[in-house]
């Protein structure tokens, strides 16, 4: 077993027996324990028998999954992508996770993003990297940063090109990612500029310039100077 999935399993063994009555994307919440009536008997071995059946799924899920971690750690590495793919969509429709098992969540979406991303489909490979990251993964965070910059310099190179829909496309994707920089939104801005979009243009010099950047007041001074121009030649 791998330290990754030995330290999973352990935040979860060590993690409230409680549970959140949250499905993969549902509503929680907390299990009542008795606080009105101390000595209210049928309440308390209630409470108390919900959270020894919770405990007891705890365990029983811990069983579950290490040997399908195990195996879906092995696949990922030997590029059997598609295999994993497969495994991790059989663990979400087979398993309930509760809010405080939000890491093991995470670790199998990652998966699952990570074998998306070896198959080449990277939107659907953000969109696990995204959720994965909010439970916590780090190696999503990882592969998110990595996907912002594959992306925004496909959105400089298209630029450079002239390919300007080509380069608001690529654009799109990295922002997709969650990351952002102030100079991906002036390359926008750029583009759009360049297609003679002043409204899109300005949209975005605007949003660099919240986001910190130093250029933005004199391209959005240039566009306004531009757009009077172009006015002025064709309307």
């Amino acid at each position: 077993m791998t330290n990754k999935i030995k330290i999973l399993l352990l935040t979860v063994m060590l993690s409230s027996s409680i549970p959140m009555s949250a499905q993969i994307y549902g509503g929680d919440y907390a299990l009542p324990m008795p606080t009105r009536d101390i000595y209210d008997t049928d309440m308390m071995i209630a409470s108390l028998n919900a959270a020894r059946i919770a405990s007891e799924y705890d365990s029983r899920l811990l069983d579950y999954l290490e040997p399908i971690m195990n195996d879906l750690s092995q696949n990922l590495r030997a590029g059997n992508y598609n295999t994993c793919i497969s495994k991790v969509n059989d663990v979400f429709r087979n398993v309930t996770f509760y809010k405080y098992q939000s890491s093991l969540m995470g670790w199998f979406l990652c998966v699952r993003g990570l074998s998306y991303l070896g198959n080449g489909n990277d939107s659907y490979a953000i969109s696990d990297l995204v959720k994965a990251r909010q439970y916590g993964d780090s190696d999503a965070d990882k592969a998110l940063s990595n996907l912002f910059s594959k992306y925004y310099e496909k959105g400089y190179d298209a630029l450079k090109a002239g390919n300007y829909y080509e380069c608001l496309r690529n654009i799109n994707t990295a922002l997709s990612t969650t990351y952002y920089n102030y100079s991906i939104y002036e390359m926008g801005g750029i583009a759009y500029e360049s297609m003679n979009n002043f409204d899109y243009a300005k949209r975005y010099y605007k949003i660099a310039k919240k986001k910190g950047s130093p250029n933005a007041f004199k391209m959005l001074d240039d566009l306004k100077k531009h757009k009077k121009a172009y006015n002025k030649r064709y309307k």
